[in-house]
């Protein structure tokens, strides 16, 4: 025990307590039997631990088979075997926080001062979640976690000084957000590389995304690729599944390699969940081209991974146990020459940005929709939206809910386009119940719902855009004037987000999207500026042709 002691005051000493690359308040005591000094300031700070102190905590701690035995043959369970005797003589300090919450004072406790863990969840979990007493209960499912992600079965799970958070019966553990460039080395998880730790950092606060380094290996990429790179097809939208030109890239399902079900177990690990196949949904792979759609760069419009009251019924996580999709992890099976980002169009809290306007105002109350002109700006490199970048064998983790197991309308996020060679990518998403049946499935495409396919004829030489006059879908719409003389005027004189653009439309060529019945469109040449069309749908299937006669 007294290696131990030396081994974390060692840690302690060098600014790398709980393998984190920022400061985690360490408690500046260390036990009578060591003369290490337990305290440095920042330029001590370490990304992983030096030599000396990794092999100091070789010799004094058992090997992780010794105390996680179950996550080595990766069946997904969580330190609930194999746990080591607690020496109740040594005192462990600590603090207590709220689920999630990595940057309070939290409340500051002594192993000593109890018989064992229930007895914190039960005096503390309450008032620190401001949640009812039946949802702080050990024997109902509340528990404590660190801040490295391991589940405490004992004092023994938690080292000096370590944050230790408490998660109430019914919710699910959320990594902590601490400062924005802020790195972890989960212990919670085995690393499918060896030599290489998963590495966790915190990209932005709102919404919860971390970076994910070494997260699938060069063999299970290739396992991947080879079995799902001829099966793919148009990818879908909604919880119902239907095509939509809001997402061009194509997609395989993946429920049957060896690779697919590792990614899934390490994915149910790293969110410190109890494996369970009926609370994720099939591994998506996903292929997005540079030139393939309209020979322009696929791409899926940012949007939110969970699901609307109108896809099914019980879709609120905080309302009768409802279920929903809880977190995604987004791998990267390739490198990208250039574009192909994940992007996160309302992050204000991630390094570079600089503070300018990237949505209009109002855009996060109306979850997982995004003015398609302001989706495509976050896509470039001159905005400063967050942006993680496509690297071959990381993801990026984000949460659908909060700590309480709200709904997060910040987690819009979007695939932009490749602008050189070809992305291939795999969504994991974990929900916080089991995923209802898709025949309870309310939401349907567009043109069941109300919607109709309608066509844009360019025959122009130039390119021509497609604005929206979202005043059309009010029911006191009177119209558009009658000349375009008159529409160019008032297309001009907009400062307002009436007219939304919706697509290009390429000289010579025609497409299509999905509209409703009153719905008034405008058309602009890129090249003059000049309207150069306005109508009105009508009908099922109609044809605009541009310019208007």
């Amino acid at each position: 025990m007294n290696k131990l002691l030396v081994a974390l005051c060692a840690i302690a000493a060098l600014g790398a307590q709980g393998l984190h690359e920022t400061n985690v308040n360490t408690m500046n005591e260390c036990s009578a039997s060591s003369s290490t000094s337990c305290g440095k300031d920042d330029a001590s700070i370490q990304s992983e631990p030096p030599a000396l102190v990794r092999k100091a905590i070789e010799e004094s701690v058992p090997s992780r088979s010794g105390v996680y035995p179950t996550n080595l043959i990766l069946d997904g369970k969580m330190n609930d075997i194999g746990q080591r005797p607690f020496d109740n003589e040594v005192t462990i300090r600590f603090t207590l926080h709220p689920n999630g919450d990595g940057l309070g004072d939290g409340v500051f406790l002594e192993s000593s001062s109890f018989n064992e863990i229930d007895d914190v969840i039960g005096k503390y979990c309450c008032d620190l979640m401001n949640t009812t007493q039946d949802r702080c209960e050990p024997n109902s499912g509340a528990r404590l976690v660190t801040e490295t992600g391991v589940r405490m079965m004992s004092f023994n799970d938690v080292e000096e000084g370590q944050r230790v958070y408490c998660v109430p019966q019914a919710v699910h553990f959320v990594w902590p957000l601490k400062k924005t460039g802020q790195v972890i080395y989960p212990k919670n998880v085995v690393g499918p590389i060896p030599g290489k730790p998963i590495r966790l950092k915190q990209l932005s606060e709102r919404p919860r995304v971390f970076s994910v380094d070494n997260f699938v290996s060069p063999s299970e990429i290739e396992d991947l690729l080879k079995h799902n790179q001829e099966r793919v097809t148009p990818s879908e939208v909604g919880f119902g599944g239907w095509r939509d030109d809001t997402r061009t890239s194509s997609t395989a399902w993946d429920d049957d390699t060896e690779a697919a079900k590792s990614i899934r177990t390490r994915t149910f690990q790293i969110l410190g969940m109890d494996e369970d196949p009926g609370m994720a949904d099939t591994l998506q792979v996903l292929r997005y081209t540079s030139d393939g759609y309209m020979g322009k760069g696929e791409w899926y419009k940012p949007h939110v991974d969970w699901f609307g009251e109108d896809s099914y019924d019980g879709h609120d996580p905080k309302v009768n146990n409802g279920s929903n999709r809880f977190a995604t992890m987004f791998l990267y099976l390739s490198d990208v020459d250039e574009g192909g980002a994940t992007v996160f169009p309302l992050s204000t809290s991630h390094e570079g940005y600089n503070g300018e306007k990237l949505v209009h105002d109002g855009t996060v109350d109306t979850p997982g929709y995004i003015n398609t002109l302001e989706a495509r700006y976050c896509c470039n490199e001159t905005s400063t939206a967050l942006r993680s970048k496509p690297i071959r064998g990381n993801a990026v983790l984000f949460y659908s809910q909060g700590p309480d197991g709200a709904l997060d309308p910040y987690s819009l996020h979007g695939g932009c386009p490749p602008l050189k060679g070809v992305k291939w990518s795999a969504n994991v998403w974990i929900w916080n119940r089991k995923s209802p049946d898709k025949s309870m499935a309310k939401d349907k495409p567009p043109s069941d719902g109300g919607g109709m396919p309608v066509s844009f004829l360019n025959k122009l030489d130039n390119v021509v855009d497609i604005f929206w006059d979202s005043e059309s879908a009010k029911s006191d719409y009177e119209g558009l004037p009658e000349t375009l003389e008159e529409v160019e005027a008032l297309f001009d004189a907009d400062e307002s987000d009436r007219f939304q653009f919706q697509i290009h439309v390429e000289s010579k060529r025609e497409v299509e999207l999905t509209s409703y019945e009153g719905h008034t469109f405008v058309g602009v040449d890129k090249e003059t500026g000049n309207v150069v069309f306005f109508d009105q749908v009508e009908s099922n299937g109609q044809l605009f042709e541009i310019p208007s006669e």
